[in-house]
């Protein structure tokens, strides 16, 4: 009898080291593979670039990129019918189709789109053109004192140029048609291949967070496909500012954040968060948006800490990481402040703000024109409002969920000079940029409205969870709250700072793409599981809402011009 336990213990350890040696084998091949994988999407990129771009004079060059970016998805889409079909379709098969087919979705964006349309401040004098170049050519920054009123985009931090002049040293001799390397410009324009790839490694980072929340697979897929398809993103694949890099870098290190809250509080996720949250201040400083939501966490950490509560970490451990991560965040993230203020004499936090009058938002001390749907407002050469009433520039641009005036002007995209309501102008700007379209009105319609369903649900989730906090404990949903409260505070107060049209551009803020799915993956699975049938309905109508808005998100960069 004991010889026979003595055997079934023995086959039960066999077993179980088999089976520790399989997953350990099956996480090797996992971490290769997602090693791999950018590597290949990065010379996929290169290669693309290098075989469509040289053929960019060629008349019928656009429609051929399209034909053949939507080609590609329709055949990744039949693929993934077929597997869905005959039951083959897994979660990590399912993630790998949405990040492939939403990198097509970039790629053909950014081979379709000329290096000098949808750019923001990029061309003009003092642009990130100019900024780019100047560490080409020298690799260092001016050194010289620089006007308030003309210093324009050399007040940002210099990380996204310098990257950009390495590679445009790189691109200069490894490019393979000399009508890509003929001049600055051009090898400033081939920078749209690392644009293109920082899109694609924020939808991997961004499905990377998802990931870690403790729900259902098949309530992640809505949210990995939400932040996949987010079609601000298709945009920044082709733009050359330092906005994509800045967002990917805020993104990863909200994902560190996540990994250090989840995963045991390991000191090396908390410095890998400061490093990269260090690097994206070093880009654009703006990226302090996420701050307020990570000290939140800090704080509720601290509090555990104090009350001895499971799973919080002794005093001196903690006060280690966050020093650590003070140590390291604050040198990285606020240097530039210390030299432009030294060498450029510019003050601390300075925001370049030698911008057209016409954009301005604020209330005037004069009043133009009274009548509530007048649309001759800013000044004389301009549409828009003037009013002096203060509490009618809080309530049209800060309360109301739309202003009809700026549904007049322009109905579907969004323009500085003509809009004046903030969740208006930030959910154009979320879809559209600040640029108009042709050959996309159909699907862009569908964006907008779905944009505001996706706002209302936004506000009832907030809501349902302060009356049903049983359905809503998990940390993972408040963290992400916290960080999305902090990011539109930030977008608040800058309109408050700047009332301009331009500062509403939802660019500023696109890193909330992540917490924003973080919270509806969080809010599908726990509508989903509640026993009330009104809860299971509105699960549904977030997951249809985030399918149809991110769908036609890919149709519409496939199709408009």
């Amino acid at each position: 009898m004991q010889i026979t336990k003595k055997r079934d213990l023995l086959i039960n350890d066999l077993i179980s080291l088999a089976e520790e040696k399989k997953e350990e084998k099956k996480g090797v091949l996992h971490y290769v593979f997602w090693i791999c994988f950018p590597v290949f999407i990065f010379f996929f990129t290169y290669l693309m670039y290098n075989l469509y771009k040289t053929r960019a004079e060629n008349e019928n060059y656009e429609i051929f990129v399209r034909v053949t970016g939507i080609s590609i998805i329709a055949f990744l889409l039949i693929v993934l019918l077929i597997l869905l079909y005959f039951k083959k379709l897994d979660y990590k098969k399912a993630v790998f189709f949405i990040i492939f087919i939403s990198y097509i979705g970039f790629l053909t964006y950014m081979l379709y789109t000329p290096m000098k349309v949808r750019q923001h401040d990029t061309w003009s004098d003092n642009g990130h053109y100019d900024y780019a170049v100047y560490m080409f050519n020298n690799f260092s920054l001016p050194n010289k004192v620089f006007d308030e009123k003309e210093i324009f985009q050399f007040y940002h931090p210099p990380l996204n140029y310098f990257v950009q002049a390495c590679f445009m040293h790189l691109f200069k001799y490894i490019g393979f048609y000399d009508n890509l390397v003929s001049s600055n410009e051009q090898l400033f324009g081939a920078c749209q291949i690392l644009s293109c790839y920082y899109s694609f490694l924020t939808v991997v980072f961004i499905a990377k967070s998802i990931n870690l929340l403790k729900i259902k697979d098949s309530h992640k897929i809505p949210a990995i496909i939400f932040g996949a398809f987010f079609p601000r993103l298709f945009q920044f694949a082709g733009q050359l500012n330092n906005d994509p890099l800045s967002s990917l870098l805020t993104v990863i290190s909200i994902y560190y954040l996540l990994r250090w809250y989840l995963k045991g509080k390991k000191i090396l996720n908390i410095v890998l968060c400061a490093t990269f949250l260090g690097l994206a201040m070093s880009t654009k400083l703006s990226s302090v948006i996420v701050c307020g939501g990570f000290a939140v966490v800090f704080i509720i950490e601290f509090v555990k800490t104090l009350a001895r509560k499971d799973g919080s970490l002794k005093f001196s451990s903690l006060l280690i990481q966050y020093l650590s991560f003070l140590m390291i965040v604050a040198p990285l993230g606020l240097w530039f402040q210390f030299y432009s203020h030294y060498v450029y004499k510019i003050p601390f936090n300075f925001v370049f703000r030698n911008l057209n009058a016409d954009l301005f938002t604020g209330p005037r001390s004069y009043i133009q024109n009274s009548s509530f749907f007048d649309l001759s407002y800013y000044d004389s050469s301009n549409s828009g409002k003037i009013y002096t009433d203060d509490m009618f520039n809080l309530l049209a641009r800060f309360i109301f969920p739309f202003y009809i005036p700026d549904c007049q002007t322009n109905f579907i995209y969004a323009n500085p000079f003509d809009h004046y309501n903030i969740l208006t102008y930030a959910i154009k700007t979320a879809a559209f940029g600040e640029f108009s379209y042709i050959n996309g009105d159909i699907p862009a319609v569908v964006i907008i409205f779905f944009g505001y369903i996706l706002y209302f649900l936004l506000l009832f989730i907030i809501f349902y969870s302060l009356f049903n906090r049983k359905l809503f404990k998990d940390k993972v949903y408040h963290l992400s709250l916290f960080t999305v409260f902090s990011i539109i505070a930030f977008y608040l107060y800058l309109q408050v700072k700047m009332p301009f049209g331009c500062s509403m551009d939802f660019r500023y803020i696109v890193p909330i793409i992540l917490p924003l799915a973080l919270v509806f993956g969080c809010a599908i699975d726990k509508l989903e599981n509640s026993s009330n049938l009104f809860s299971r309905s509105m699960s549904k109508i977030l997951v249809s809402s985030l399918v149809t808005f991110s769908s036609f998100s890919l149709v519409f960069y496939l199709v408009s011009k």
